[in-house]
């Protein structure tokens, strides 16, 4: 775990044509306000605001949002909050592409307040654009104003891409949705499928790698792989647990006290720095007039919420039993399963980290995945 949070952006975007007509409920004061309420209202106290005023309705290539989508596609941003959909342009077709394709494949997390449009509870492949509108169609939210078969028509252009491998929902694979990643540059990995071979020949590989070659090295590996190693695992873990209780107990008590112990260090440390950039900003502010600048007291505000976060997750941290009690029972009710399911991946793993051949370990011998198991950690090999 680290206390490096990804940010929430809050996006506030002010056309040309919106500044022809005066209306305040649209403009950057008021977007920002409404953006700020709704982030710390729903505890999302790490954001920062991205902001455009005076560009086109239908151009994309105004700097606050390019920044946001530079900062996405780093790994910085964790979700994207608008006023509305119309804020981040009303190219609907664009904008469809830019929430259904980009945010999808960077995990990001969007919502527009005042449609009501969350992704966490319905998925963003759900908005639809309609190319003879020009509006957006959220199921079973609106009557559509065209056929079911222009729709379908519209959705298939705009999904048109020309690759060899292919993400077919025909073979996908929501055991490991949302948990596996690159054990380098830690992006989501995602299930992929080759047009034409059967249908159990689906892998996971790293989207920043699949995007450009040069930006991370190789991560791949088939489910039918991920699943044999995980089912290994999980009835090594059971024979111990069979073989001798007090003995399994006592090494994964041991296990999270290690995690928990790396994880008050980074804490610390992070609560450390926290300080020390408050009172660096007040000897600043200290020795120049003007009282506190705008970016100043947005930075102080941020720094003191994630210090107060922080603070929570220390007092939080037990000496491990609870979590290893937990993980014991959850072992023992899949004791006598035959096969992964997704119930058994839900209690019992955290994350899977696909790791780089070359860099693997050469002296434990090359191991494909990194597991990281709910309330435990990562288990030594020799346990």
């Amino acid at each position: 775990m680290s206390f490096e949070t990804q940010i929430t952006a809050l996006y506030c975007g002010v056309s040309q044509e919106d500044n022809n007509v005066f209306d305040e409920s649209v403009s950057i004061k008021t977007q920002k306000i409404m953006l700020e309420k709704y982030a710390i209202e729903h505890g999302y106290y790490q954001y920062k605001f991205y902001v455009d005023n005076g560009y086109s309705d239908m151009d994309f290539n105004r700097s606050g949002f390019q920044k946001m989508i530079h900062d996405i596609e780093s790994g910085i941003v964790e979700r994207v909050i608008v006023k509305d959909l119309s804020r981040l342009g009303k190219n609907y077709i664009l904008t469809h592409e830019y929430i259904g394709f980009l945010f999808a494949e960077y995990g990001i997390h969007f919502i527009s307040i005042t449609e009501n449009i969350n992704s966490e509870i319905m998925p963003s492949d759900n908005i639809t654009a309609d190319n003879n509108t020009d509006r957006i169609i959220l199921p079973d939210t609106h009557y559509s104003i065209v056929s079911a078969e222009v729709l379908e028509n519209a959705q298939k252009i705009s999904c048109d891409r020309k690759r060899i491998i292919t993400v077919n929902n025909t073979y996908s694979e929501p055991v490991f949705q949302d948990i596996i990643f690159c054990a380098d540059c830690g992006k989501p990995m995602y299930f992929m499928h080759k047009a034409g071979e059967r249908s159990d020949s689906g892998f996971y590989i790293c989207n920043t790698k699949r995007k450009n070659n040069n930006l991370c090295s190789l991560h791949y590996i088939r489910k039918s792989e991920i699943i044999s190693l995980i089912v290994d695992d999980i009835k090594n873990y059971i024979c111990c647990l069979i073989k001798d209780e007090n003995r399994f107990r006592n090494n994964l008590i041991r296990t999270v006290k290690r995690k928990n112990s790396l994880i008050l260090s980074q804490a610390r440390s992070r609560q450390k720095s926290i300080d020390s950039r408050i009172s660096e900003i007040y000897e600043i502010l200290r020795r120049v007039s003007g009282g506190i600048t705008e970016d100043f007291d947005s930075e102080i505000k941020n720094l003191k919420s994630e210090h107060d976060y922080i603070v929570r997750k220390i007092k939080e941290i037990g000496d491990g039993i609870n979590e290893v009690e937990i993980f014991m029972d959850s072992l023992k009710r899949y004791r006598n399963c035959t096969e992964l399911n997704i119930s058994m991946v839900e209690d019992l793993i955290e994350r899977i980290d696909v790791l780089n051949p070359q860099t693997a370990c050469k002296r434990t011998g090359y191991r494909k995945i990194s597991v990281t198991y709910a309330g435990i950690g990562k288990i030594d090999d020799n346990f």
